[in-house]
């Protein structure tokens, strides 16, 4: 279990290192050319040692494949027609090229890869034809395998490309649904905010303004030789003054839309001042 883990995480890190990556495909390239090249050259070794310059050639093109898919395609193609143009051994037409038919159909270029491996595979019959190589041969034996690896390359390239693209079409729609989460909480702190504003303003408001009310008639009602009645009404009406002020202060605060909420100090404030009456 724990082998299994830790191959797991090796080949995640191996995949999120796209130079790694690159380095071991253009090794691969360069490997599987260069044994295509002694294998068919074992009776003339001396005469074909550049074509392992072409192998080193086909294996450092894959390192700039992301940045230049096209422009890997291409070289590759033309490094492949100079190679048997020089007569060097066969070494296949998929070896080399593979690796950059994969390249473009993953950068979302499947009709460029389409169109030179049509024009590759002409040029091969056409002059393996003037050669003196049997059309039925090469028609029925030695063409399919090779059209069904470049399609293969390109496949392979093109549903990469798809994985990766609902990869982040899923990441977006996460995203969106994320921004429309804190939207919906955004509006819903607001309306409790609007909707606690109100009941302050209703239930605590009207109280408030009676007290206020009550406390002026009850001042212009005392006679004038009660002075500690007269006084302690005055507080009273002060404090329901005082406490109006601070209700209004609050309402308006609790009805911003302002994203950080005050907390409403003067309730706090109008607690302590009738704790502290007369």
């Amino acid at each position: 279990m724990a082998t299994k883990t830790a191959l797991g995480r090796w080949s995640e890190a191996l995949w999120r290192s796209p130079a790694l990556v690159d380095g071991l495909l253009g090794h691969a390239v360069a490997m599987a050319v260069g044994v295509a090249v002694f294998t068919s050259s074992t009776d003339r070794p001396t005469e074909s040692w550049p074509a392992y310059a072409f192998a080193l050639g086909f294996g450092l093109l894959p390192l700039i494949r992301r940045r230049r898919p096209v422009l890997v395609l291409v070289l590759t193609s033309l490094g492949t027609c100079v190679y048997y143009a020089l007569e060097y051994p066969p070494i296949g037409l998929t070896l080399p090229i593979a690796v950059a038919l994969f390249s473009v159909a993953e950068a979302g270029r499947l009709r460029v890869g389409i169109i030179v491996s049509t024009i590759l595979l002409t040029l091969s019959l056409y002059f393996q034809i003037v050669g003196g190589r049997d059309p039925r041969q090469l028609l029925g034996y030695e063409l399919p395998p090779v059209i069904a690896l470049m399609g293969a390359s390109l496949a392979l390239g093109d549903g990469v490309r798809s994985r990766r693209l609902l990869r982040e079409s899923q990441r977006e729609r996460e995203r969106q649904a994320l921004l429309e989460l804190e939207r919906r909480a955004t509006e819903q702190r607001n309306e409790e905010r609007l909707r606690l504003a109100r009941d302050l303003h209703d239930a605590l408001g009207h109280n408030v303004a009676m007290i206020s009310m009550q406390s002026a008639v009850a001042a212009e009602a005392l006679p004038e030789r009660i002075s500690d009645a007269q006084r302690a009404v005055a507080e009273i009406r002060g404090i329901s003054v005082a406490t109006m002020s601070e209700l209004r202060s609050t309402v308006r605060r609790l009805r911003s839309l302002e994203s950080v909420v005050e907390s409403p100090a003067g309730l706090d404030d109008l607690f302590r001042t009738c704790r502290a009456g007369p």
